[in-house]
Protein backbone atom coordinates (compact mmCIF):
# COMPACT_ATOMS: atom_id res chain seq x y z
CA UNK A 1 0.00 0.00 0.00
CA UNK A 2 1.33 3.28 -0.54
CA UNK A 3 0.74 5.27 2.27
CA UNK A 4 2.14 8.41 1.04
CA UNK A 5 -0.74 8.72 -2.13
CA UNK A 6 -3.52 7.97 0.84
CA UNK A 7 -2.15 10.29 3.24
CA UNK A 8 -2.28 12.86 0.69
CA UNK A 9 -5.59 11.97 -0.30
CA UNK A 10 -6.36 12.35 3.13
CA UNK A 11 -4.84 15.78 2.97
CA UNK A 12 -6.86 16.92 0.22
CA UNK A 13 -9.90 15.88 1.84
CA UNK A 14 -9.16 17.79 5.29
CA UNK A 15 -8.53 20.82 2.78
CA UNK A 16 -11.80 20.74 1.19
CA UNK A 17 -13.71 20.16 4.50
CA UNK A 18 -12.14 23.75 5.75
CA UNK A 19 -13.31 24.91 2.72
CA UNK A 20 -16.67 23.88 2.53
CA UNK A 21 -16.73 25.11 6.29
CA UNK A 22 -15.63 28.70 5.38
CA UNK A 23 -17.66 29.08 2.37
CA UNK A 24 -20.58 28.21 4.82
CA UNK A 25 -19.43 30.90 7.71
CA UNK A 26 -19.21 32.83 4.23
CA UNK A 27 -22.47 32.74 3.22
CA UNK A 28 -24.16 33.46 6.48
CA UNK A 29 -22.25 36.31 7.34
CA UNK A 30 -23.97 40.06 7.14
CA UNK A 31 -20.89 41.74 8.53
CA UNK A 32 -19.20 43.57 5.76
CA UNK A 33 -16.11 44.23 7.61
CA UNK A 34 -15.42 40.40 7.24
CA UNK A 35 -16.82 40.47 3.86
CA UNK A 36 -14.11 43.51 3.24
CA UNK A 37 -11.10 41.67 4.81
CA UNK A 38 -11.65 38.45 3.10
CA UNK A 39 -11.50 40.16 -0.06
CA UNK A 40 -8.54 42.13 1.04
CA UNK A 41 -6.66 38.79 1.90
CA UNK A 42 -7.55 37.44 -1.69
CA UNK A 43 -6.81 40.73 -3.36
CA UNK A 44 -3.29 41.11 -1.45
CA UNK A 45 -2.45 37.25 -3.27
CA UNK A 46 -0.52 37.32 -6.51
CA UNK A 47 0.26 34.36 -8.49
CA UNK A 48 4.02 34.25 -7.75
CA UNK A 49 2.62 34.14 -4.13
CA UNK A 50 0.23 31.01 -4.92
CA UNK A 51 3.15 29.60 -7.20
CA UNK A 52 5.59 29.26 -4.55
CA UNK A 53 3.42 27.31 -2.90
CA UNK A 54 2.95 24.88 -4.56
CA UNK A 55 4.91 21.89 -4.92
CA UNK A 56 6.96 20.64 -7.91
CA UNK A 57 4.29 18.12 -9.16
CA UNK A 58 1.43 20.76 -8.99
CA UNK A 59 3.26 23.52 -10.61
CA UNK A 60 4.64 20.61 -13.66
CA UNK A 61 0.40 19.83 -13.61
CA UNK A 62 -0.36 23.87 -14.00
CA UNK A 63 2.64 24.02 -16.52
CA UNK A 64 1.05 21.27 -18.49
CA UNK A 65 -2.31 22.49 -18.56
CA UNK A 66 -1.80 25.54 -19.61
CA UNK A 67 0.26 24.43 -22.51
CA UNK A 68 -2.64 22.38 -23.71
CA UNK A 69 -4.56 25.39 -23.36
CA UNK A 70 -2.11 27.20 -25.96
CA UNK A 71 -2.58 24.66 -28.26
CA UNK A 72 -5.94 25.33 -28.38
CA UNK A 73 -6.35 21.29 -26.80
CA UNK A 74 -9.06 22.91 -24.13
CA UNK A 75 -12.49 22.39 -23.63
CA UNK A 76 -14.61 25.89 -23.33
CA UNK A 77 -16.45 26.18 -20.22
CA UNK A 78 -19.97 26.43 -21.81
CA UNK A 79 -19.33 22.80 -23.29
CA UNK A 80 -17.93 21.84 -19.15
CA UNK A 81 -21.03 23.83 -17.65
CA UNK A 82 -23.61 21.69 -20.50
CA UNK A 83 -21.94 18.70 -19.85
CA UNK A 84 -21.82 19.14 -15.92
CA UNK A 85 -25.48 20.14 -15.67
CA UNK A 86 -25.86 17.07 -17.79
CA UNK A 87 -24.28 14.92 -14.99
CA UNK A 88 -25.82 16.17 -12.46
CA UNK A 89 -29.35 15.61 -13.25
CA UNK A 90 -28.25 11.57 -13.13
Amino acid sequence: MNYGTKNKKRIKMDIQTEKLQLMKMLLETEDKSILKQLKAVFDSRTKSDIWDEWDDEVRKDVEEAIAELDRGEGIPHAVVMQEFSKWRKK
